[in-house]
């Protein structure tokens, strides 16, 4: 106190400053009243400290069944209400989704690498709505069935594929998503999945930028990590406008074909927004080529607290724990394979997805509310019949090691990030028919789908292209 007394008024304005801003750097990190409970918070970090490196669903459905419903985490200044349930799901992103559908801002994935265009991590505002009107016109119910020939296409590549290299079978299949997103964007086929004409660069990542706001004022030589994601959104940029420019040429040609660029042209000369958006729409159809691994037979918490004690999240901090929202009465062993489960279950997910019961609901992989995935009719009869036609074609069987033992398979074994899929792993595919005719024979009917197709499908000069494909053997 006498060293204070002693202080200039100068003096005591600084020390008062230093004081005010720790105390207010304390704060950051900590769990505001009115919160829905959770784990522990530390002074800055919040609950960072407390995430894994790996299999960060596995730490938010531990908390799950401690806490409930619904509970909170803080990462950094940025606080997210964790949704364990069908319920609150229900009460909230569905009853309520004009104001639980918006984004958290996700500074490096949205600002840095996508300049603000990326359709998933949008605000909801007006952008995002028309952007989805869009899409949703080229993927609804109705359209989605004049892609079915598009689809069995992909597959009997796929087939044929796997009989040339089995132990590439994950390619394979990403191959036939791949080939199919393009031909739905952009009105061309994509021969391999390390096709150099797709080699898509988009990255989505984490990092401290997103949870501490005042490390992004960082100027770029005193964080590499900024001017790298800048120059990422440059290039994926370029990359997407030349998808679109490829399609100009082509309708120049007199190459047409139903694709969704087509139809954003038409779009950006009513409503006049800018290439750079535009190309980013485009990209939106290809961002699901991949697929997403998330398991639709999950437990939640047995414990059932509820939500109306608590301050409800605000419009975009509620975040769905898909590994924790399925209810463990209605799917005992969760983790075991048991197509039983399904045997009465003749509802496709949208339909699922629009029950009043959300315990009846089958998953929640596609998303709830207005930010349900747009292409889940496109998406659920590719997995039907991707799965039907590996059944028709192989038995599946585990691979054996040296000494002839089965070598086991890990099932919570899979890859890290927002899209993600199982590790990949040995298996042994055996042909229900020996002689490995039926599978190639129905590869080669196959080409003959493609006179089925708008002129724009036929103008890869597919099949000179499938000699060279073949003769390379770039499966």
């Amino acid at each position: 106190m006498a060293i204070l007394l002693g202080l200039s008024p100068v003096g005591l304005t600084a020390v008062a400053f230093v004081a005010i801003l720790v105390y207010q750097l304390l704060q950051v990190g900590k769990r505001l009243k009115g919160l829905p409970p959770g784990p522990t918070t530390l002074p800055i970090v919040g609950n960072l400290h407390q995430l894994p490196e790996e299999d960060v669903h596995l730490k938010f459905k531990e908390s799950a069944d401690q806490y409930g419903e619904m509970y909170s985490v803080m990462l950094g200044n940025q606080r997210m209400v964790v949704l364990n349930s069908p319920r609150v799901v229900k009460d909230l992103i569905d009853a309520r989704s004009n104001n639980y559908s918006s984004r958290s801002d996700l500074y490096v994935s949205q600002t840095l690498i996508s300049g603000g265009y990326r359709l998933v991590l949008m605000q909801y505002d007006d952008g995002w709505r028309l952007a989805r009107k869009m899409i949703h016109s080229l993927l609804n119910i109705e359209t989605a069935v004049q892609y079915i020939p598009y689809q069995e296409l992909e597959l009997r590549q796929m087939l044929a594929d796997m009989v040339r290299k089995p132990n590439a079978y994950q390619d394979h299949v990403r191959r036939y998503s791949t080939s199919l997103i393009t031909s739905i964007a952009f009105g061309w086929r994509s021969l391999a999945f390390n096709d150099p004409d797709f080699a898509v660069a988009s990255q989505v990542s984490a990092s401290m930028l997103d949870y501490l706001t005042i490390l992004r004022h960082l100027p770029d030589f005193m964080n590499p990590s900024k001017r790298k994601w800048k120059e990422l959104h440059r290039a994926e940029l370029a990359l997407y406008k030349s998808y679109m420019l490829k399609v100009k040429e082509r309708n120049e040609k007199g190459i047409k074909s139903k694709n969704f660029c087509d139809d954003m042209f038409k779009q950006q000369e009513k409503h006049g927004f800018t290439d750079d958006w535009a190309s980013y729409r485009c990209r939106k159809r290809v961002s699901t080529s991949d697929g997403t691994y998330a398991a639709r037979l999950t437990p939640s918490s047995p414990r059932r607290n509820r939500p109306g004690h608590w301050r409800r999240p605000s419009p975009h901090h509620g975040r769905r724990n898909v590994w924790a929202l399925n209810d463990t009465e209605r799917y005992p062993n969760p983790r075991t394979f048991d197509p039983d489960r399904y045997k009465d279950d003749f509802l496709r997910a949208q339909e699922s997805a629009t029950l009043n019961d959300p315990y009846q609901r089958g998953h929640f992989t596609f998303g709830a509310g207005r930010r349900v995935c747009p292409g889940l009719n496109i998406a659920e009869r590719s997995l039907f019949l991707g799965i039907a036609y590996m059944l028709w074609a192989f038995t599946f069987e585990h691979a054996l090691d040296e000494n002839g033992e089965k070598i086991p398979v890990s099932i919570e074994a899979v890859t890290q990030g927002i899209v993600c899929r199982p590790k990949p792993f040995p298996l042994k595919l055996v042909q229900r028919d020996p002689a490995r005719i039926e599978v190639l024979k129905a590869w080669e009917n196959a080409k003959d789908l493609l006179k089925t197709y708008p002129e724009g499908m036929r103008s890869t000069q597919y099949v000179a292209d499938w000699q060279q494909f073949t003769e390379d053997e770039k499966f």
